[in-house]
């Protein structure tokens, strides 16, 4: 297995840079409407569509986002659109459901990211039992039929350390095989947030930095673009207001960045930004529906 400091040195070896301003205003598009909104009466997302996840593939936008039903079910759905604005749902949603009564997701499988490793593709998940939550992993071929890892949890919290209870963030970048996935750890459900690094070559086996990550304080989700800006890797991070960007040059020590500041006022969970033609889009949860903005920088 390579080391953590071998591993970190493939990253900025790989890693494009895009000169792009920080300062400006996340522009709801369009405004006041989701893109992605719950389901009829009785269907598996119409209580919330949460936690979106952003996968491109030849041209098509594929988002992976947490659907919740009426029995408080969280799932993973699917929905794909060509330009970020108009999304279709698969019709064999949710590819990603609860386990049965007694296993470590019998409650939740929840908040997607979503990578590829040669032909295969690899849906990391948060599980939950009532008991406390972990990371999984789900493997398809053609990102719609997906068949949950035998050996999951693959990041199981550990107890006596920082992170006994873990949930996924819309957080991974590939540089040369590799995987970086920056995941929440907390010591109960939702106190004592932190976040913390994993490192893998395959997706399954993964290599978990000790102590926490620096620099960033009761951060509930963190979307990470996947290349440097001006030649920092740039985060979104969801906590309390003010949000604020923040930046980092080696993934482990982050400093804060300037306020996000939204059209829309309070938002919930960003996906990872993605560059459209020099422009950054994103979307976003606001009131358990999905929306899209784009960034328009500050004069």
């Amino acid at each position: 297995m390579l080391s953590l400091g071998l591993m970190l040195a493939i990253v900025f070896a790989f890693a494009g840079n895009i000169e792009l301003p920080l300062e400006g205003v996340w522009v709801e598009d369009p405004e006041g409407k989701p893109v992605i909104d719950r389901g009829p009466e009785g269907a598996w997302d119409h209580v919330a569509v949460d936690n979106p996840f952003i996968y491109i593939e030849d041209g098509v936008f594929y988002c992976f986002y947490e659907g919740e039903n009426e029995r408080r079910q969280e799932q993973v759905g699917i929905a794909v659109s060509t330009d970020l604005l108009r999304w279709r749902k698969y019709e064999g949603n949710p590819v990603l459901k609860v386990g049965p009564p007694g296993a470590w997701d019998s409650l939740a499988a929840k908040i997607p990211v979503v990578a590829r490793n040669k032909e295969t593709y690899f849906l990391l998940y948060t599980g939950k039992d009532g008991k406390g939550a972990a990371i999984g992993v789900a493997r398809s071929n053609d990102l719609r039929h997906w068949e949950k890892y035998p050996g999951n949890p693959v990041l199981p919290g550990r107890q006596g350390k920082w992170d006994p209870i873990l949930t996924t963030s819309p957080s991974l970048i590939e540089r040369d095989g590799v995987f970086y996935m920056i995941y929440r750890g907390m010591k109960g459900f939702y106190t004592d947030q932190k976040l913390g690094l994993a490192i893998s070559r395959d997706l399954l086996h993964w290599n978990r930095r000790d102590k926490p990550l620096r620099g960033l304080d009761d951060i509930y989700s963190f979307a990470i673009c996947p290349w440097l800006i001006n030649g920092e890797y740039m985060a979104l991070a969801q906590k309390l207001p003010p949000k604020h960007i923040y930046l980092s040059a080696d993934l482990i020590s982050w400093r804060r960045g300037p306020v996000l500041t939204f059209s829309a006022g309070k938002i919930d969970t960003p996906s990872q930004p993605i560059l459209i033609d020099g422009v950054l889009w994103i979307l976003y949860e606001k009131g358990d529906r999905i929306y899209r903005a784009r960034f328009e920088p500050r004069p």
